[in-house]
């Protein structure tokens, strides 16, 4: 995942309803990603998303994560 991966994903996390996926391809590396926001929290350091995160590289390996973090809303 390099750069712009990194930023289509918490783009996702910040606007995608949860429940929806969001799906790319990297056009430089050929990999497809999917992020789906599955649960929002409030914590004591701000808001939070729960998130399934699969990942399917152009030489046909594939994964899928389970995660969750916080972000900012001030970007």
């Amino acid at each position: 995942m390099d750069e712009t991966d990194r930023l289509k994903a918490a783009a996702t996390m910040k606007t995608v309803r949860t429940g929806v996926p969001s799906t790319w391809r990297n056009p430089d590396t050929g990999n497809k990603y999917v992020v789906t926001p599955t649960k929002a929290l409030e914590t004591a350091t701000g808001p939070c998303r729960k998130y399934t995160h699969g990942s399917a590289r152009a030489h046909g390996a594939s994964a899928t994560y389970i995660g969750g973090g916080s972000f900012s809303n001030s970007q």
